[in-house]
């Protein structure tokens, strides 16, 4: 044994990347397929794995709207993944917008990422 504590391989102890929300052994993970067509709003506890539509509000921790998902209305997250569209206002603290993602509105944030491709024709406003 040395000073900092044993040598010994621990079984399983290898290093993993995950989203914040995925080590909460109680998270709800909800997804929204592409044949869904909702008029209304949705209200996450977590995660919304969301590749359909909706006109109305979208809100959870942290949301993915895939390529086939298309949201006219607003959006509100902690932690957003845009690779689809949305026509709108998006309140979020991170943003990260993939290369295929189309958005129009306003998008108030406190860190964005934006893959080139992606087109946005919005007011980007940061948030402190």
């Amino acid at each position: 044994m040395s000073i900092f504590g044993s040598q010994e391989k621990k079984e399983n102890s290898e290093d993993k990347f995950t989203f914040p929300l995925s080590s909460n052994t109680n998270s709800h993970h909800s997804f929204i397929s592409d044949d869904l067509e909702i008029n209304g709003n949705i209200t996450g506890k977590d995660y919304i794995d969301f590749n359909g539509k909706i006109t109305g509000t979208l809100r959870s921790n942290k949301i993915d709207i895939r390529e086939k998902g298309l949201v006219n209305g607003e959006v509100h997250a902690e932690n957003l993944i845009v690779a689809g569209e949305v026509d709108g206002e998006i309140k979020v603290d991170d943003l990260y917008i993939r290369s295929t993602a189309k958005i129009k509105g306003v998008i108030k944030y406190k860190n964005i990422d934006i893959q080139a491709g992606a087109i946005i024709t919005a007011e980007l406003i940061k948030t402190i």
